[in-house]
């Protein structure tokens, strides 16, 4: 309403308007320098029009403007004026490469120059006594800070992504308000201020991430009492300072991906592969020193940090607060039991440790355990799966790719159907879901209503169905290989869509994008989790029908926002669907399993499958509705049985077989195929060359 008679004040003059918000008016005022001293405000939010010219004098008239809020403009000049009443600027891809030499807002309480042409924000010493947020992130050019003296109450400072900073100054250490300093993506930082001694009493948040120049922790880092987050992820730090123990009150830390980097030739690459034994990786994994006195640390990252046994702390067990653990990546073929002993850990992550053969006993508290791509993994101990099925958490165990680990079993899928049987039965907190994927191409025997073709499942329920023994809904499906030709470039999730009379519930399950054979998931849904049913009587529901779907979503690089979006996914059904309604009277013969399975270090149980009672099969439902993956009609698109363009034979000369083995005896896994054509394409850096390489070689297979 109030814009409204802004308007109506002076409707053909839009330069004598108070607030300017709509792009034809931030235009013309712009464009034709019609700005007057009457505008205090002018927010024109994101927006793919584009304001071709800006005059360096544009602002010059508007002495009174309070807010700015622009952005998409091309501009030529440097800006001669901004007004120093501003208490809010805002520009995104700001054009100039400083603000002007007289701009000194010393009302100015947030800065916003994201993505901007800036150099430096200004020379010598300017006060802006209230400032309190500058956000200056993938400003490219930026090469230094500025001196903070006389911008004492600054709280934030975010530069990340401005790759071309080399320091900062040292006024930032002496910022005794400044809580949060985000430095992520400046490659070319490679120190740190050596005094922060005025940051002790205010720093929560130091954000040092693919800082990939930066070789040392700050000096003094213990002084900064109030630190409660630390990331160095992505740097040169190889040695992590004993005096990060006095860091009390420290909640979050992360050193991923910091280790000492092999050399980047070709030929030492393949050296290295051929002679393994050459390498030294002991001497080129992260070193940690105790870490005892982090009682409040909640998180600990270390993935990809070239560890193995014997490089962690003996006291990783002090940890007293830990509840996320993330170890992938790295060489561990056991890990060290003081893990057993940590009291509140919930998230165990293994990701990718492709010579760890056993998990020990793991604590009370855990509910996930990552082990994607474990490939070595034969054993887990029973104990840890009976405490992770009885969490009061939701129960999210991922084994894709863990082929050993299905190898042990005494019959396929024997698995996933016991630890839901667990859950259930040993559970006294029954209102938690349940959910495990890991190698299978069979539905379970448990499971008695079930489709092995289409893209959907359906069928009828018994009128009296929902009872007081109804615990919740048992599902199964198998997903198909998920081979990406990008590997780790794309995005993959199963999305389970389930509808129960007009009550639809949809869940999703993030999945690796690179999953080798068909997976089974298999997912428990309690009388809880499904909440919509409770707000209508259940037994008018009468029918059930499923839908598993598979997405995977590959990244678009949007230059302008320097963040990855999604194209639209490709969307593959499952090959085959299990479903269970789940009554308590039946948990004792839930399913039959073979006595003493070694995999589980125990003698198994032995019980019963049932019939269900519950469930009325109909016959007069239409036919599951399949999803062509190759039609347009859909908007889906089928993946490529091209690898980059070149087809792979399916036959191969004696030649071929041989040279591929080869190479397999040199690398012995997929990270091996993977970084090997990395480094080809290094060499020739287009997708030309790829199909060339790749052509050349097919034709040499084929031929011998």
């Amino acid at each position: 309403m109030g814009w409204e008679i802004v308007r109506e004040q002076h409707p053909n003059n839009c330069g004598k308007w108070s607030r300017l918000w709509q792009f034809e008016d931030v235009y013309h005022v712009l464009t034709y320098n019609k700005g007057t001293h009457e505008v205090e405000g002018i927010m024109l939010n994101k927006s793919k029009q584009q304001i071709p010219h800006l005059d360096g004098k544009s602002f010059s008239s508007m002495s009174k403007l309070r807010l700015l809020k622009i952005s998409n403009v091309d501009h030529s000049e440097d800006l001669t004026y901004l007004s120093n009443d501003l208490r809010f600027l805002e520009w995104d891809g700001y054009p100039s490469n400083s603000l002007p030499s007289t701009f000194q807002a010393r009302k100015l309480f947030e800065l916003n120059l994201c993505h901007s042409k800036i150099k430096y924000l200004w020379k010598g010493m300017k006060a802006f006594e209230k400032l309190k947020n500058i956000k200056l992130s993938y400003s490219h050019n930026l090469i230094e800070t500025p001196d903070f003296t006389s911008v004492p109450n600054l709280e934030k400072l975010n530069l990340e992504g401005c790759s071309r900073l080399r320091e900062l100054h040292k006024s930032v250490g002496f910022l005794q308000r400044l809580f949060m300093l985000n430095l992520k993506g400046c490659k070319n930082l490679e120190s740190f201020p050596s005094n922060i001694g005025g940051l002790k009493y205010c720093l929560r948040t130091l954000n040092l991430e693919d800082c990939s120049k930066l070789d040392r922790l700050p000096q003094n880092l213990e002084v900064l009492e109030c630190l409660e987050e630390l990331n160095a992820s992505g740097t040169l730090i190889r040695q992590v300072p004993s005096s990060i123990v006095k860091l009390t009150n420290l909640q979050k830390l992360s050193f991923r991906d910091c280790r000492d980097q092999p050399s980047q030739t070709l030929m030492s690459f393949l050296w290295s592969y051929m002679f393994p034994q050459s390498r030294n990786e002991s001497s080129m994994c992260l070193r940690l020193p105790s870490l005892a006195g982090l009682h409040s640390l909640k998180s600990l990252v270390l993935s990809g940090c070239n560890l193995s046994e014997g490089t962690l702390p003996n006291d990783l067990d002090s940890l007293a607060s830990l509840e996320k653990l993330d170890l992938s990546r790295n060489n561990f073929v056991n890990l060290p039991e003081s893990i057993s002993r940590l009291p509140k850990l919930e998230i165990l992550c293994l990701r990718e440790c492709k010579r760890l053969q056993s998990l020990p006993e793991l604590p009370m508290a855990i509910y996930f355990v990552g082990t994607e791509h474990c490939s070595s993994l034969e054993v887990i101990s029973w104990s840890t799966l009976k405490k992770l099925c009885t969490s009061r958490n939701i129960v999210l165990l991922h084994l894709f790719n863990c082929f050993k680990l299905v190898e042990n079993q005494d019959r396929e899928n024997s698995l996933a159907v016991m630890l839901l049987k667990l859950h259930l039965r040993e559970l006294s907190f029954k209102s938690v879901g349940f959910h495990i994927c890991l190698p299978g191409s069979e539905i379970p025997a448990a499971f008695k209503y079930w489709s092995t073709e289409g893209s959907e499942i359906k069928f009828g329920l018994s009128p009296n169905w929902y009872t007081d023994e109804f615990m919740g809904i048992a599902l199964c499906a198998v997903v198909p290989e998920v081979s990406s030709e990008l590997y780790g470039l794309c995005k993959c999730h199963i999305s389970c869509i389930m509808e129960i009379g007009s009550i639809q519930m949809t869940y999703h399950i993030t999945i690796p994008s690179h999953v080798h054979s068909d997976h089974l998931w298999l997912g428990y849904l309690s009388i809880q989790e499904m909440i919509a049913i409770q707000y209508s009587d259940p037994n008018d529901l009468r029918c059930i029908h499923v839908r598993v779907l598979l997405f995977r979503y590959y990244p678009v690089h949007d230059p302008l926002n320097s963040v990855a979006d999604n194209r639209s996914p490709i969307i593959l059904p499952a090959k085959r669907y299990g479903i269970r309604m789940v009554y308590e009277s039946e948990l004792e013969n839930f399913e039959e399993f073979p006595a003493g399975s070694n995999i589980f270090q125990h003698h198994g149980d032995v019980c019963d499958a049932p019939d269900i009672h519950a469930l009325v099969p109909t016959s007069d439902l239409s036919p599951p509705r399949i999803i062509n993956c190759e039609s347009n009609s859909l908007g889906l698109r089928a993946p490529s049985p091209h690898i980059l363009g070149t087809q792979i034979p399916t036959s191969l000369s004696p030649f071929g077989e041989e040279f591929l083995g080869r190479i397999g005896e040199m690398g012995g896994r997929d990270d091996f195929y993977r970084e090997f054509l990395g480094r080809i394409g290094e060499i020739g850096g287009r997708d030309d060359f790829y199909r060339e390489f790749l052509g050349r070689i097919v034709e040499m297979l084929r031929r011998g």
